[in-house]
């Protein structure tokens, strides 16, 4: 493949499963393709995670685009002081009563704001979550250390604990917060988010801030948070072993991230169609 012949295009990439495993393991073969692919179009990295873990995956690419973090909820241009921050928050009152009303199922939580994180207990287990490295942690009583707004929160809850989280939030919040869930086998984990939180919504800024047609624009990603984002791209591509709501949400499925499914897709793609 000639990635020279694919131009102008605005090119969304999520990071985990779709171009790295683990915390930092990089799909090299991707990344080489990317970044060659940046030469002349529009790479951007769209995110659940904070800015501070996914610099380096911005920076590695040599990229000069503004990225989307906190799955759109934090959306800045690293390298353009012009280009206008976006950032959604959701009022501290209302964790702080969902950590109340929740006690009796709330295992563990933490929210943030850019890299200040809020922890309520301190565990191993939250660990791996926190991507801690450059962060402010401060742990401890919400009532007293939960003094601002934050981009969302992460919920630990027990198993099984899904229909009360739902029913919580839909008599006490409506539509003014959302909640989906990551399953792991002993704990819930859930995304506690506002309603204009979207890659797609972020990805819509970004398109009109570089004035490219919708004709021209390509989400790659792998979660249940990026519904949105391929429905909202003229080419939206899954990976083989993504969340199965967002399969027939794709327009292409590709190889999963260990047998290099964004490279896979930009060599098997028609772009003439």
């Amino acid at each position: 493949m000639n990635y020279k012949e694919i131009k102008g295009y605005l090119i969304a990439v999520d990071l985990d499963n779709t171009i790295i495993t683990g915390f930092d393991n990089k799909d090299l073969e991707s990344f080489q393709v990317l970044k060659e692919l940046a030469k002349n179009n529009y790479i951007i990295i769209a995110t659940g995670r904070p800015w501070r873990s996914s610099c380096g995956f911005y920076n590695w690419l040599e990229l000069n685009t503004p990225i989307i973090n906190y799955n759109g909820a934090y959306v800045h241009h690293p390298k353009d002081p012009n280009f206008k921050e976006i950032m959604i928050t959701i009022e501290n009152k209302k964790i702080k009563e969902f950590v109340h009303k929740a006690k009796d199922y709330l295992i563990n939580i933490f929210c943030e704001n850019k890299d200040d994180i809020y922890l309520l207990n301190d565990t191993d287990k939250i660990l791996p979550y926190l991507h801690q490295e450059g962060s402010n942690l401060i742990i401890g009583d919400y009532d007293k250390i939960l003094n601002c707004d934050t981009n969302g929160a992460i919920l630990f809850t027990k198993p099984g604990s899904e229909e009360l989280l739902e029913k919580f939030i839909h008599e006490v919040y409506h539509d003014e917060i959302r909640l989906r869930h990551w399953f792991t086998l002993d704990t819930l984990v859930s995304e506690f988010y506002s309603p204009e939180t979207s890659k797609a919504n972020a990805l819509e800024v970004i398109r009109k801030y570089y004035n490219i047609p919708k004709s021209k624009t390509i989400a790659i990603g792998d979660g249940h948070n990026d519904i949105e984002m391929l429905d909202y791209a003229h080419i939206g591509v899954a990976m083989e072993d993504s969340h199965n709501e967002l399969l027939p949400h794709a327009t292409f499925i590709t190889k999963n991230v260990t047998e290099h499914g964004v490279k896979y897709f930009f060599e098997n793609y028609d772009f003439k169609e």
